[in-house]
């Protein structure tokens, strides 16, 4: 992961008023690495893509980001000779978030 991610430029499918999409990106950036955060393929910039000194693309999705959209863009990316697509999952999560006591008494 760490040679991945020393060379890398990374794309956040997610929508601007999207609070998990802008901070991932703004996680990202904070580590001094370039991150965008996109709605879709039509704004990913060409410049983006022409970056020699980008050696890998990492892509991430706000939680609301539909997988067709995520998969559009990956098929997009291919268009670009991008050989090598690996999927990195991260730690599976088992949080249940329990619903405020209002809400609870209110659902009695």
């Amino acid at each position: 992961m760490c040679n991945f991610f020393q060379k890398a430029r990374f794309y956040d499918v997610g929508s601007h008023n999207s609070s998990n999409s802008t901070r991932l990106v703004e996680v990202v950036q904070r580590l001094g690495k370039n991150a965008h955060l996109i709605d879709s393929v039509r704004d990913i910039h060409q410049e983006w893509l022409n970056d020699s000194s980008v050696k890998s693309i990492g892509i991430t999705a706000g939680a609301s980001a539909p997988a067709d959209v995520v998969n559009e863009v990956i098929q997009y990316l291919k268009k670009f000779n991008i050989t090598k697509i690996e999927e990195i999952k991260g730690e599976k999560e088992n949080i249940i978030f329990e619903l405020p006591k209002e809400l609870k008494k209110s659902s009695d």
